[in-house]
Formats: C-alpha cells, structure tokens, sequence
C-alpha cells in the first residue's frame, strides 16, 4: 500500500469513493481544489486501486479537512485514520493551527472516529449556506 498525493487522474476512483457518500464533486472541482492546495490532498492506494482519500483545504488562516472516504470493503484497517493524519499533518506545514470538518447528522456514526483523531464536536454552531447556489 501507498500513500501519495491526490491527483486529477484519480478523479474517476474518487468519485467512485465519494458518490454513494453523497459527496459532490467533478473533475473540474477537484483540480481547482488540487491547483489551490498543493500537497494537502491524500489518496491511499494498493495495487492501482485506490482505498481511502481525504482533502486538505487551506485558506490561509484555517485547515479543513473534506470528502474523507475509505472503500467499505476496506474500513476498519487503519486506512481512514492514516490519510486523515496525513492530512493534517499537511495542514499544519502550511502554518495552521486551527483544523476543522463538518460531519452530516446522517453520518454521525463517523463521530467517535474523529474523536479518536483528537477532533471535538462543537455543539454551538450552526453551518449555513448560501441558498442561491446548490446547497451542501
């Protein structure tokens, strides 16, 4: 197994990750979020195939940490945990300290994994978004 850096020409494996999560993404997307955050972004892979990915966003003052997914015939392996650390490791070489994730209430079983990762659940907050674009 490998862990290397995402590229676009991963994109159609991701999506193949990310697309029964209910994330959204296309290849367009995904090379400016590659473009803007050079070396943030993860991917593990065995043999050609990749197995768990994870975004690192930077915005010069915070990190954030999206579109997390391991194969489901892969989970519970280490794999998530792996390319999440690499994640914010990244982040943290960029100059943050301050990395956050959001988690949809559909997926709260995730919680406890983040949890484990050093992560908090801030009950106070709200996450919005702007309604006259395509809602998270």
């Amino acid at each position: 197994m490998k862990l290397r850096q995402m590229t676009i020409g991963d994109y159609s494996q991701l999506k193949s990750l990310w697309v029964p999560e209910e994330m959204e993404s296309d290849d367009n997307q995904l090379q400016r979020v590659l473009d803007r955050n050079p070396g943030t972004c993860w991917v593990i892979e065995d043999q050609g195939e990749i197995l768990a990915a994870s975004l690192g966003l930077y915005d010069g003052r915070r990190g954030f940490v999206q579109s997390v997914a391991v194969r489901k015939d892969r989970r519970h392996e280490g794999l998530g945990t792996e390319v999440v650390q690499k994640t914010i490791e990244s982040l943290k070489d960029c100059g943050t300290k301050r990395i956050r994730l959001f988690v949809r209430k559909s997926n709260a079983e995730v919680l406890q994994f983040y949890k484990k990762l050093g992560f908090a659940v801030e009950e106070g907050c709200y996450y919005l978004y702007d309604t006259s674009g395509t809602p998270v």
